[in-house]
């Protein structure tokens, strides 16, 4: 799961063809120094990017109507690429990924639980629930129904929709009360019933939080795209001309380059580790971070 959903962050936040084309080669030109699985994962990730990039129109930050000329509009997804509706769409196939994302971690504990015939299963298929209806709330609330626009419902059927979403959630908080804990232990773990208000306003912010895979991909090509206008303006350019702005094209798209790989360190292992992890309910553990401490003498 976190290889699946991670090669897709890595190639959403990059986004680029052109700098998934450079990962591969780097991959393949280090394969001998990189343990197996690290050059499987770069390999997997930098491909995935290629086929992000190529179907988003996004290379090197080059401007859609030059690519269009070259022909790479043949092989985009006018979903994600619609200038008029690219930008909501891809904000809601984020919020669309996240509901997923999380509901693989509650189903995933939904079996484990069944498999040891705990009631407690119950509770993780009301998250379930509940998480779908914040999907459709943020596509309401952030997009004005924009994902929801797609089923072309008449107001009638959107009204049903929303009276189901309302039971839905309705049912999936119940549940949630219901099997949280044993009755047994409301004495001592009573406070959990408190928050749970808070954990269910905690559950529609993971799922906007996904959002976050494209405010950083469209940075990145911002970045490159504004690098690119800015070094080749346009008109007629001299050879030496030519030759500064290939050395400066290089150093702006490899600073682009390391941001973006910064934003697949913060937000794409984020995602993974923070927001699944919190839904499936693994913990992580470390050493303490001491700065100042002064290292323990050896026996």
């Amino acid at each position: 799961v976190f290889m699946l959903f991670f090669s897709l962050f890595f190639a959403m936040i990059i986004g680029d063809a052109g700098y998934g084309a450079i990962f591969v080669g780097l991959t393949l030109w280090s394969r001998k120094k990189l343990p197996t699985d690290a050059f499987r994962l770069l390999l997997t990730t930098s491909a995935a990017t290629i086929v992000w990039g190529l179907v988003t129109g996004t290379v090197f930050g080059i401007s859609p109507d030059i690519l269009a000329r070259a022909g790479f509009d043949k092989i985009q997804i006018p979903f994600l690429t619609d200038p008029a509706k690219a930008a909501p769409n891809v904000m809601g196939l984020c919020f669309l990924i996240g509901a997923v994302h999380i509901t693989v971690g509650h189903l995933w504990n939904v079996a484990e639980l069944v498999r040891a015939k705990k009631l407690k299963a119950l509770e993780q298929f009301g998250w379930v629930l509940t998480t779908w209806f914040m999907f459709f709330l943020a596509d309401s609330m952030v997009l004005n129904g924009n994902m929801v626009g797609y089923l072309h419902l008449t107001d009638a059927q959107s009204a049903l929709l929303w009276k189901g979403l309302g039971g839905a959630m309705a049912l999936g908080t119940a549940l949630i009360l219901l099997f949280m804990m044993p009755p047994k232990e409301i004495k001592d773990g009573w406070f959990n019933l408190a928050l749970l208000p808070l954990n269910l306003v905690g559950n529609f912010t993971d799922v906007v939080s996904y959002v976050r895979l494209y405010a950083v991909g469209t940075a990145g090509f911002a970045v490159a795209n504004a690098f690119n206008n800015m070094i080749f303006p346009g008109g007629d350019v001299s050879f030496f001309g030519l030759l500064i702005g290939a050395v400066l094209a290089f150093l702006a798209h490899t600073l682009n380059i390391l941001l973006s790989t910064m934003g697949v360190l913060v937000h794409g292992i984020r995602l993974n580790t923070l927001e699944f992890s919190n839904h499936k309910g693994i913990t992580w553990s470390g050493s303490a971070y001491r700065p100042f401490a002064k290292p323990e003498a050896a026996a």
